[in-house]
C-alpha cells in the first residue's frame, strides 16, 4: 500500500509557481503634412454724411463658369462721385474695398512636407515630418537592447524593456 501512495504522489503534476516574462516595444512616427485653403470674399462699403452721391462704387461680378470661380474675385468698379450738399457744413465720406481672394489652388503635398504652398485668403500649412535617418530596432529581447535614431523634425521614437518575475500562485 505504501509503494502505491508512493506512485500515486510521484505521477501527480507538480508546479514550480514561477513565471519570467520579457517585453520589448519600439516606435517611430512621423507626423503627416496637411494644409487648409479657404477664399475670401471681396467685400466694399461706403459711409457718408453730408454728401450727394452722383454715382455709386461697388463690385463687378468675378469670372464663373458652371457655378465656379475661374480666376480673381469680385473687383471694385469705378469709384463714387461724390460732392459736398451745403458748402461749409461738416461732411465725411469713406469707401473701403478688399479684394478676395482668386480661385484657392492646392497645396502640393507629400510624405515629406510641402513642396508648393497653396494660395488664397486663409491659408494654414504644416510641413509635416520626415523619416530621413529614422531607425527603431530591437536587436535583443533576452539581451533587453533596442536601438533607435531619430528622424528629422516632426518625428518621434519610444522604445521599451520591460521584464517582470511572478513567484507562487
Amino acid at each position: 500500500m505504501k509503494r502505491l501512495l508512493l506512485l500515486i504522489l510521484l505521477a501527480a503534476p507538480t508546479q514550480a509557481g514561477m513565471v519570467h516574462k520579457i517585453t520589448a516595444t519600439a516606435q517611430g512616427t512621423v507626423d503627416g503634412s496637411y494644409s487648409h485653403v479657404k477664399a475670401i470674399p471681396s467685400t466694399f462699403s461706403t459711409s457718408a454724411t453730408g454728401t450727394t452721391i452722383g454715382t455709386m462704387g461697388g463690385l463687378t461680378a468675378p469670372a464663373v463658369a458652371n457655378g465656379n470661380l475661374t480666376g480673381v474675385a469680385a473687383t471694385m468698379s469705378a469709384s463714387a462721385s461724390v460732392s459736398q450738399t451745403t458748402a461749409g457744413a461738416s461732411t465725411s465720406f469713406t469707401e473701403s474695398y478688399i479684394q478676395g481672394s482668386a480661385t484657392p489652388s492646392a497645396a502640393s503635398l507629400t510624405h515629406s512636407g510641402l513642396t508648393s504652398l497653396p494660395t488664397g485668403g486663409d491659408v494654414i500649412s504644416y510641413a509635416g515630418g520626415s523619416n530621413n535617418g529614422m531607425s527603431v530596432a530591437i536587436t535583443s529581447v533576452s539581451g533587453g537592447t533596442i536601438t533607435m535614431s531619430p528622424g528629422a523634425s516632426g518625428s518621434s521614437i519610444t522604445g521599451s524593456i520591460s521584464s517582470s518575475l511572478e513567484i507562487g500562485n
